[in-house]
């Protein structure tokens, strides 16, 4: 009986403290674990990756954009220039063709013009004077 009891109380303590298959069932969740954490990381890498790629991307798009954009600014001018000259010249073309057939009168210029008296004195005396120079 000693021995039956003493064979129990040994598979008892095996039983109880015989941990192999926890342990194993551990170190496989510890191991998935492990892979996700990677595959993680590896996607979070790609991610940020094609985030700086889109960004560069964006950015030369940008520049490519305003550099269009300025240019086709620069020919808007050229061209509006080009319309304005023609305008004006149309207009004088007219104005003459208009002077010229006599449908236009011809105006006095409507200032009047101020007459200063003549200084005495020659125009040595007058002469401009330079930097520092003083009244003789």
């Amino acid at each position: 009986m000693t021995a039956l009891t003493l064979v129990a109380l040994v598979s008892i303590r095996k039983w109880t403290t015989d941990t192999t298959a926890e342990r194993a069932q551990l170190a496989a969740s510890y191991r998935e674990t492990e892979m996700q954490k990677m595959k993680l990381l590896a996607l979070q890498a790609a991610s940020e990756a094609e985030l700086s790629r889109t960004r560069r991307d964006i950015a030369a798009e940008r520049a490519q954009l305003e550099a269009r954009l300025e240019a086709e600014r620069e020919a808007m001018r050229a061209q509006l220039e080009e319309e304005r000259a023609a305008i004006v010249c149309e207009a004088f073309a007219a104005a003459y063709l208009m002077l010229q057939d006599g449908r236009l009168p011809e105006e006095e210029p409507s200032g009047t013009v101020i007459r200063l008296p003549k200084l005495r004195g020659s125009s040595e005396e007058q002469a401009p004077r330079g930097h520092g120079a003083t009244r003789g």
